[in-house]
């Protein structure tokens, strides 16, 4: 099933041509999807004490800046889930849960491919202060940090992960 984020030229589609079927759906794959494992996680722990607990999310910086070429249906699910980590954070704290959220930027990954015109990687990473685009494995480190002892003090945070694309 796949969700509008471009439109066939890849570039990013106008709010007055989306539609709803495209906007519940990627509603339902990205903000309803992360709700329904945090509720699972959480109502297991409720049951069943986890020590040292971790959950970890996916936002995107698309969501924190109101993107450039992804659509607001993908920009509002994405910001629903960044919101949602924080209530989940609030809430699962009293259980010794910490709940977190990676917000990737230009990662090599399938949906950047799908935005960029073949060989413009450069043109793409010029924007980033690192100079490159990300890789899985920088979003994956992220991950391993926020599930590790390490981010035990780490709750209801989102870490930006985009080669300082996005600087607070």
């Amino acid at each position: 099933m796949a969700v509008l984020l471009f439109s066939a030229n890849g570039e990013r589609p106008p709010i007055t041509d989306i539609t709803l079927a495209d906007w519940d759906r990627t509603q339902t794959v990205n903000s309803t999807g992360t709700f329904l494992l945090l509720r699972e996680y959480l109502r297991g722990a409720n049951r069943r004490r986890i020590e040292n607990g971790r959950f970890v999310g996916f936002s995107s910086v698309a969501a924190q800046l109101g993107g450039y070429r992804s659509s607001s249906a993908y920009i509002a699910s994405k910001g629903a889930v960044m919101a949602l980590i924080k209530a989940g954070a609030r809430e699962s704290a009293h259980l010794g849960i910490t709940v977190n959220a990676v917000a990737p930027g230009l990662i090599d990954a399938p949906m950047l491919r799908l935005s960029l015109p073949p060989g413009n990687d450069a043109t793409a990473a010029a924007n980033i202060p690192l100079n490159r685009i990300g890789t899985p494995e920088d979003v994956a480190g992220a991950v391993a940090f926020l599930m590790g002892a390490d981010a035990s003090y780490v709750t209801g945070a989102v870490i930006d992960v985009n080669g300082g694309y996005r600087m607070q």
